[in-house]
């Protein structure tokens, strides 16, 4: 009886941590009224150190068209973003996601035909040896998803890259010489929210 006992309350605690578990790697991303992400509509994302998240030209790469991402000073919310699960529809934290801009009548503004995809990629342009994020395809080479991870301020988040959905590395920021703050991969990653447009 007492080992029957104990393998019932040895199933049961099992049971209870691997639903402790499964809760939290499917647990909703929140934007900053505490409200889960939801597909298909657009976010601001506003990093904690201040600024916001958009596109900026790269000398070296297309230099009349903004297709590098970057942390813009301003105080204005940026360019919006659409999340994409890669399935089952919902954004949760460690999910595999794709992240596209919004940008309607936005390429009106540069001497350059509008890009074919506002979808963000990691390209082979490097700063001091780190690779920088940017808006295009690699014409399926490879599927550029990113996760999001809770951080340890109230509903913000840090943003990995997960090329193919595995190996994911930071996603942080670095200064160029012309002191533009460029989206990277990098070794620590910075803290971020999300604001329903």
């Amino acid at each position: 009886m007492a080992i029957i006992r104990l393998t019932a309350l040895f199933l049961a605690l099992s049971m209870n941590a691997v639903l402790i578990s499964c809760g939290t790697h499917n647990k909703a991303v929140l934007d900053n009224k505490g409200k889960p992400l939801i597909s298909g509509d657009f976010y601001y994302i506003l990093p904690s150190t201040g600024g916001s998240i958009g596109l900026a030209t790269y000398r070296n790469i297309f230099p009349n068209c903004a297709t590098s991402i970057v942390q813009h000073s301003e105080k204005n919310h940026g360019h919006p973003v659409v999340f994409i699960p890669k399935s089952d529809g919902s954004i949760n934290e460690s999910s595999n996601l794709l992240f596209q801009f919004y940008l309607p009548n936005f390429w009106s503004n540069f001497e350059c035909q509008p890009v074919a995809s506002t979808y963000w990629i990691v390209y082979n342009t490097k700063i001091d040896g780190q690779y920088l994020l940017s808006i295009g395809s690699d014409h399926g080479r490879r599927q550029h998803f990113f996760q999001i991870l809770k951080s340890t301020g109230h509903n913000s988040y840090k943003i990995m890259y997960c090329p193919d959905g595995r190996g994911c590395k930071n996603v942080g920021v670095i200064i160029d010489s012309d002191g533009v703050h460029r989206l990277a991969l990098t070794d620590t990653s910075f803290d971020v929210t999300f604001v329903r447009g």
